[in-house]
């Protein structure tokens, strides 16, 4: 429907399409080298007000990542993999909470 706020996730089909039932619109990215493509086009549509982006396809995506939360209202949030986390979300969430919210609230200092 056009107009409508909407959630999207980003990564393998097995990995996002139970999101579905929670009212997650699940996005099929299978590599690293699709994502740049789906995220950017996602991130930058005005509907959608979050962007959830599985950790098995983020790869070197920081970059891009980094120039689309400078154009886009939604943030975008990266989320492990059934296989459990990488290790790169936190790092993502840190850097996220600094740009929407202006403050490291994770790193203790």
């Amino acid at each position: 429907m056009p107009g409508e706020s909407k959630i999207v996730a980003l990564g393998p089909q097995e990995e996002i399409q139970g999101l579905r039932s929670i009212g997650v619109q699940p996005v099929p990215v299978e590599s690293g080298s699709e994502l740049p493509e789906a995220l950017s086009r996602h991130a930058l549509d005005p509907n959608v007000k979050l962007v959830l982006v599985s950790e098995s396809v983020a790869g070197e995506a920081s970059r891009l990542v980094a120039d689309l939360r400078r154009r886009s209202r939604a943030p975008i949030i990266l989320i492990p993999s059934h296989r459990g986390p990488a290790g790169m979300a936190l790092d993502w969430m840190k850097r996220g909470m600094e740009h929407h919210i202006g403050v490291d609230m994770i790193t203790k200092k």
